[in-house]
């Protein structure tokens, strides 16, 4: 996660208590240009967690940087 951009730094939250809390965490390719997102559609009953995950990647470079989209 780490690998192209240091960004575990700036999380908030790091003592989780997977307890009371269930986490969703989605991790794309690393990718060579800026302007791709990820989007999740999170539906769920008593039984079952459905995700629903899509690429938003906008048409040309946003920046010539390296990210690698993620949600959690």
């Amino acid at each position: 996660m780490n690998t192209a951009n240091n960004v575990t730094n700036d999380f908030s939250e790091r003592d989780i208590d997977f307890d009371l809390y269930t986490v969703i965490a989605v991790f794309d390719a690393i990718q060579s240009n800026g302007g791709h997102e990820l989007d999740l559609d999170i539906s769920s009953n008593s039984e079952t967690i459905m995700v629903s995950v899509s690429d938003l990647f906008q048409d040309g470079n946003d920046t010539d940087a390296v990210t690698q989209p993620f949600i959690l």
